[in-house]
């Protein structure tokens, strides 16, 4: 149900964080979605998580692993939630 028009689409390259954050920083924005290639260190993502803080909006950060087991994953950040999803074999 989010009609298209009410979305916006920003190609960040390497500047994704920098932009996520001032996505987050607009009070017009409800949530920020990026993904993010290689680590999500503690002072980014604690940024991202102030910049949300700030205006009540929401970010989810994609991270997309070359191997489920990435050790970049378990890493310390400062996301509220973790969520992983993976693909299960059929039945």
């Amino acid at each position: 149900g989010l009609p298209p028009s009410r979305v916006l689409h920003v190609e960040a390259g390497r500047e994704v964080l920098a932009g996520m954050e001032e996505g987050l920083r607009h009070p017009g924005l409800a949530g920020v979605v990026g993904e993010v290639v290689g680590r999500l260190g503690l002072t980014p993502s604690r940024r991202l998580h102030l910049a949300a803080e700030g205006t009540g909006a929401i970010a989810f950060v994609v991270r997309r692993p070359a191997r489920p087991d990435d050790p970049a994953l378990a890493e310390p950040n400062a996301a509220v939630t973790r969520w992983r999803v993976v693909p299960l074999p059929s039945g």
